[in-house]
């Protein structure tokens, strides 16, 4: 049984807090899908709302959305995407972090900034449990990292998931853009509405998904 996680991250990791678009926290989660035919129904789902929520009516007018965004997709769209695989098996892990409470340490120091990133995605899949073990795993992230950055990152990642998956198990890491994978997306939905718990105390997207949510802590 091949696994698939989607990899994705709100907010920002910035610390110029008199910027209203610096945001306090930063959440990073994965979308853990343990089936391919799951895997193929989510990226379906995305593909049904864009075409029937989203770029509806719109052709010859403008360019039609590529991608759904939490930032920016409405409640009743992501309603709509939620109800179309609802039934469907997979869980989400998600750690957030109060920049507030490191800022000291790693204003103005991009390499420290980058380490953070792995490790708080290094403490999200530590709380994955791979029972059964996959026979193979497939990880899919949002690119947001430069050529050296993806080197460091898939090194920390291999050596942490080569512990804990069979030993002759395939691990393959992706790095990419929602626009090409669509379980992006997904993740992307996901992933802001518990930043938006952190960030805003705003529930009202998160509490529909609330149940598939298998841990939301803080980073400490």
């Amino acid at each position: 049984m091949t696994w698939l996680l989607f990899l994705d991250e709100s907010g920002d990791l910035g610390f110029d807090f008199e910027n209203k678009d610096c945001s306090r926290h930063l959440t990073i989660s994965i979308l853990v899908v343990r089936q391919q035919r799951s895997a193929k129904s989510i990226r379906g789902a995305v593909k049904k709302t864009l075409k029937r929520k989203v770029n509806h009516g719109k052709k010859g007018k403008k360019s039609p959305e590529a991608e759904l965004k939490g930032s920016s997709t409405s409640l009743g769209v992501k309603q709509y995407f939620y109800e179309l695989i609802r039934d469907e098996e997979f869980g989400i892990y998600a750690i957030t972090l109060d920049k507030h409470s490191i800022q000291d340490q790693l204003q103005g120091t991009s390499n420290a900034k980058s380490e953070l990133y792995d490790l708080m995605a290094q403490r999200v899949i530590e709380a994955i449990e791979f029972d059964p073990p996959p026979s193979a795993t497939y990880l899919i992230v949002d690119r947001s990292k430069g050529r050296r950055g993806i080197s460091e990152f898939n090194r920390r990642i291999t050596t942490q998931l080569r512990k804990r998956l069979p030993k002759q198990a395939p691990l393959r890491i992706e790095h990419t853009d929602s626009k090409v994978d669509r379980g992006l997306s997904a993740a992307d939905l996901f992933c802001w509405g518990i930043f938006r718990h952190w960030e805003h105390a705003d529930d009202e997207w998160y509490e529909l998904y609330r149940d598939k949510v298998l841990q939301n802590e803080k980073y400490q």
